[in-house]
């Protein structure tokens, strides 16, 4: 009898220490730690960003009409109800760390700002070829366009590194 009374007790205790540390500790976004289970199609991301090359870049912009950087990135995955940052700094905490010579496709990559150390612009890996990285972004000098950026002074000088947020499926 005594055995049984302690039950009910022990179970709340129970309940309420899985239901706290599940709080404290909530399941992690697809973002934050993929799984092969959390894919999104490359195809479909690919014909979303096809349809927006050449639109023009605008400061804040996150809608065709004008984009910048981020709002590129947040609209285009926006359609395959993925939801990204809204700025570029932002992108410095999501995913994993990449290595530049392990880039692969649907890589997020980061660079400085113009008169900062910290993350400024933000681009997608949408190509390899030899020692190119092919990044798809919205800068000032172009609109929405895919553009080596490997060589560039520019970018160069400015890279901070890559994350990954999503893995893809062919």
């Amino acid at each position: 009898m005594a055995q049984s009374s302690l039950k009910i007790p022990l179970l709340l205790v129970t309940l309420v220490t899985q239901v706290t540390i599940g709080l404290a500790n909530p399941i992690p976004s697809p973002r934050s730690h993929p799984s092969a289970t959390d894919t999104i199609s490359w195809q479909a991301v690919v014909e979303t960003y096809s349809s927006l090359l050449g639109e023009p870049y605008r400061g804040g912009g996150k809608s065709p009409g004008g984009f910048d950087c981020s709002g590129l990135l947040f609209f285009t995955f926006a359609q395959h109800h993925v939801r990204l940052p809204a700025s570029s700094s932002r992108y410095a905490s999501e995913g994993q760390f990449i290595e530049r010579d392990s880039i692969q496709l649907g890589d997020f990559l980061l660079f400085s700002g113009r008169s900062a150390k910290e993350i400024g612009h933000v681009g997608l890996c949408v190509g390899l070829e030899e020692g190119k990285i092919l990044m798809l972004h919205s800068a000032t000098h172009g609109g929405v366009v895919i553009e080596n950026w490997v060589g560039q002074a520019y970018y160069e000088h400015r890279y901070i590194g890559a994350r990954r947020l999503l893995y893809f499926v062919p």
